[in-house]
């Protein structure tokens, strides 16, 4: 994956971001979801876009929204 970084870093609260939309929180893209339990019934609101792995994000936590593209190309 090629990431070109065009952000400003202004923070909003989590709560602002809709679901679908990427996300930068310590210096980690994260993807906006649905809220969802685990099967051990930890909530889960976001995903790693490094590893995949769910996560959950208080709705007051300060992140950076930004708007992000996906290009799809062969291998």
């Amino acid at each position: 994956m090629t990431i070109d970084n065009k952000t400003e870093l202004k923070e909003v609260e989590f709560c602002s971001v809709p679901n679908g939309d990427v996300f930068i929180y310590g210096g980690v893209y994260y993807l906006a979801i649905d809220d969802l339990e685990d099967s051990r019934g930890n909530e889960k609101n976001a995903i790693d876009l490094d590893n995949g792995e769910a996560t959950y994000f208080d709705s007051t936590d300060m992140v950076v929204w930004v708007k992000a593209t996906l290009v799809i190309e062969s291998r």
